[in-house]
C-alpha cells in the first residue's frame, strides 16, 4: 500500500525496502508519519521530494498525486473517498467489455449521496482516440467533480488525457495491468497514428486492487516486463544523450530508477518457471508506479521513451490504440521484435564507439521524403515538417553530436551497466515461444521500423546516435538477417 501527499512509496513488499529512502518516512493511511526512527538522511531524501531542498542535480524533484493504494481490498477505500470529500458528481468510464467490473463500483458507491454517469464505451467500434474523445466530450456532465476511471492498459492514459483537457480531476481503479507510465505527468497520446507527448496532471488518486484485477491474463504481464526492460534501456540512452546532447541528467534519479526495476528479472525468471501470473501482478504494479513517479520527478517523457517504444510504436501504428489490448498476439510480437532490436543495436554501441566511424553521407531530402510517405503514409507531411523544424538529421547537427561523440567517447564505453542482462532477455524470448509468424511485424516493416521509427519523436535516442555514427543502415542489415535466420 502506498499512501502519502508529494512523494511516496511504499513499504509492503521486501523488494521496496531499497527504496524506503525516497521517502524517508513511512506515511500511514491516516496520513500520520510513522517509523519516525528513520536515518537523517533518509529524511534528507524525504525533504528533496517534497520540494523542501534541491537535488543534486539542481532541480526539485515533486509529485502532486494524493493516495496510491495496492494492496487486496483497497477499493474499498473509494467510497471512503467520496464520501470524506462530499463528493456529489461522478463521472465512471468503463469499456463496454469489463462492464461487470464497472457494476462491481457502482454498487461500491451506491449510496454515498453521489450522482453516478455511467459511460460504458465500446472500443470495437473506435478507430481512433478522437471518436472517444467526441463521445465522452459531448455525453459528459459539465458539473462533474471526478471522474472514476476503470481499466487498464492503454485506455488509462487516454481516458486520463481526456479528462484533463475536461478539467475533470481523474481517480483510477485498476482492472489489470496498466502502462509502464500510468499515472505519470507525462503520456503519449495518438493524433493521426503518431504520438505526441502531453505533460498532465497526475491522477487525484489510484487503486489497485488484486481482487478486481484477476483474472489477470499472461499476456497483460509479458507486455508490462517487456515495457519495464525497454524502459531500463531508455535509461541508457537518458545518460548517453546527457554525454552527446547535454541533456539534463540527474545521477540521483538513475540509481533509483535502477533500484526501482530489479524486481523485473526476478519476475521474469518466475514465469520460466511458470508461477501463476496472478501472483505476479502486485510487484509488477508497484514497479509501474515507483517509475510512472520517478518520469514526473524527471520531467522527461524520454526516460521510458527510448529505441525500444519508438519500434514498438511503429510496428503497432496500424493497430487502433483503444483496440490494442484485444490484439495480444501481434503487441507481444511487436514488443518481442523491439527488445530484441534495442538491445541487440544498444548493446554494441560502447565498442563501437572505438572504431572508426563511417564517413557520414546526408540523404537526399527529396528522396527521404518520398520514403517517409511511404512508410508512414498521412502522417508523413507532420514528421517530414517535424524534422524540417528541428533539423536533427541534418549534416551541421549530426556534426556537432559526432564531435561530442569523439570527447566522451571513454564515458560512453563504462554506462553499458545499465542495460538489462543478457539473461533476462534471453528469458524473454524463451517465453514468446507461443508467437505465430504473423503475430511479428512483416520483414520490410521491421527493416523500415529499425530505420526510420526514429523519426516519431524530436527526442535523442540510440537509434539517433547510430544513424549519426554512419551505422544505422548496416546495423538494420545485420538485424533482417539475424531475423531471417530465426524464422
Amino acid at each position: 500500500m502506498f499512501s502519502g501527499g508529494n512523494s511516496f512509496f511504499s513499504s509492503a513488499s521486501e523488494w521496496m525496502s531499497d527504496l524506503q529512502l525516497i521517502q524517508g518516512v513511512y506515511v500511514s493511511c491516516e496520513g500520520k508519519p510513522g517509523n519516525k526512527d528513520r536515518k537523517d538522511e533518509n529524511n534528507m531524501i524525504e525533504n528533496l521530494l517534497y520540494g523542501k531542498q534541491t537535488c543534486f542535480c539542481g532541480r526539485k524533484h515533486s509529485t502532486e498525486m494524493n493516495e496510491l493504494y495496492i494492496e487486496d481490498g483497497c477499493l474499498k477505500r473509494l467510497r471512503v473517498y467520496v464520501e470524506s470529500r462530499k463528493i456529489r458528481k461522478i463521472l465512471l468510464l468503463c469499456r463496454k467489455d469489463e462492464s461487470e467490473k464497472g457494476h462491481v463500483i457502482q454498487k461500491l458507491l451506491k449510496g454515498t449521496g453521489a450522482v453516478l454517469q455511467k459511460l460504458y464505451i465500446d472500443t470495437d467500434e473506435m478507430t481512433s482516440e478522437i471518436q472517444y474523445a467526441g463521445q465522452v466530450m459531448l455525453r459528459a456532465d459539465p458539473q462533474t467533480e471526478i471522474a472514476v476511471i476503470a481499466g487498464k492498459g492503454r485506455w488509462i492514459n487516454i481516458s486520463r488525457y481526456l479528462c484533463d483537457r475536461l478539467h475533470i480531476p481523474a481517480v483510477l481503479v485498476l482492472t489489470g495491468v496498466p502502462e509502464i507510465n500510468f499515472c505519470a505527468s507525462w503520456i503519449a497520446v495518438h493524433e493521426d497514428g503518431v504520438p505526441h507527448f502531453h505533460k498532465i496532471s497526475e491522477p487525484a488518486a489510484v487503486f489497485a486492487d488484486p481482487g478486481i484485477m484477476m483474472p489477470v491474463d499472461k499476456s497483460e504481464i509479458l507486455s508490462a516486463c517487456f515495457d519495464l526492460l525497454g524502459g531500463q534501456i531508455a535509461l541508457y540512452e537518458w545518460r548517453l544523450s546527457h554525454l552527446v546532447t547535454d541533456e539534463y541528467y540527474c545521477a540521483w534519479l538513475e540509481q533509483v530508477f535502477l533500484d526501482v526495476l530489479k524486481p523485473v528479472a526476478e519476475t521474469v525468471k518466475r514465469l520460466t518457471e511458470k508461477s501463476s501470473a496472478e501472483l505476479l501482478i502486485g510487484t509488477l504494479v508497484e514497479t509501474q508506479a515507483a517509475v510512472s513517479l520517478l518520469v514526473t520527478c524527471a520531467d522527461n517523457p524520454g526516460l521510458t521513451a527510448g529505441s525500444y517504444w519508438l519500434m514498438k510504436e511503429f510496428w503497432s501504428r496500424k493497430v487502433p490504440p483503444l483496440c490494442r489490448d484485444e490484439k495480444k498476439g501481434t503487441e507481444i510480437g511487436c514488443r518481442y521484435s523491439s527488445l530484441e532490436a534495442a538491445y541487440c543495436m544498444i548493446s554494441r554501441i560502447g565498442n563501437m564507439v572505438g572504431d572508426r566511424w563511417k564517413v557520414f553521407e546526408e540523404m537526399d531530402p527529396e528522396y527521404r521524403k518520398d520514403q517517409m510517405h511511404s512508410f508512414f503514409g498521412k502522417q508523413a507531411d507532420y514528421l517530414w515538417n517535424l524534422e524540417m523544424k528541428t533539423g536533427k538529421n541534418s549534416r551541421e547537427k549530426v556534426f556537432v553530436r559526432r564531435r561530442q561523440t569523439e570527447k566522451c567517447y571513454r564515458e560512453i564505453q563504462k554506462i553499458d551497466y545499465l542495460l538489462p542482462s543478457g539473461e533476462v532477455i534471453r528469458e524473454m524470448k524463451q517465453l514468446c515461444s507461443f508467437l505465430r509468424r504473423e503475430d511479428f511485424p512483416s520483414e520490410e516493416a521491421f527493416y523500415n521500423g529499425l530505420l526510420f521509427a526514429k523519426d516519431m519523436l524530436s527526442c535523442y535516442s540510440g537509434l539517433q546516435f547510430l544513424y549519426d555514427m554512419g551505422r544505422l543502415e548496416q546495423m538494420a542489415s545485420q538485424m533482417r538477417q539475424i531475423r531471417r535466420g530465426q524464422e
